[in-house]
């Protein structure tokens, strides 16, 4: 994938003890996810305006739909329902049927459309 980055817009602290406490209650460092808030985490973010000149698949050597692009062809199919799981990895069988299982649930069309992210 081809992105050219402009320039820094913004760096900010998300707050994450705050964060803690609002999504999950709590801000106990042994609970799992407070630790990883505090320890794996960035101290701060920087948000950048990012421009993308082309969308290129060098595995494959295809061009890569945009998100935009595959809305559009969703409203040309009058697809309404689309359940999407997105991974920098292959999908691992568990989550492959666990999104299977929600997009019959919503009785979404397409069963799977899993979007691979080579950044």
């Amino acid at each position: 994938i081809v992105l050219n980055l402009r320039s820094v817009e913004d760096v900010y602290n998300p707050g994450h003890i705050k964060e803690s406490m609002h999504v999950f209650g709590t801000d106990a460092p042994r609970t799992p996810v407070v630790s990883y808030l505090r320890n794996k985490l960035h101290t701060f973010y920087i948000g950048r305006n990012v421009c993308c000149s082309s969308v290129w698949c060098s595995e494959l050597d295809l061009p890569l739909d945009t998100p935009a692009k595959l809305r559009s062809h969703f409203k040309r199919l009058a697809w309404c329902k689309v359940v999407l799981f997105q991974t920098r990895k292959p999908i691992p069988h568990m989550h492959r049927d666990l999104t299977v299982h929600a997009a019959r649930q919503c009785h979404a069309v397409c069963p799977l459309l899993a979007c691979d992210i080579y950044v």
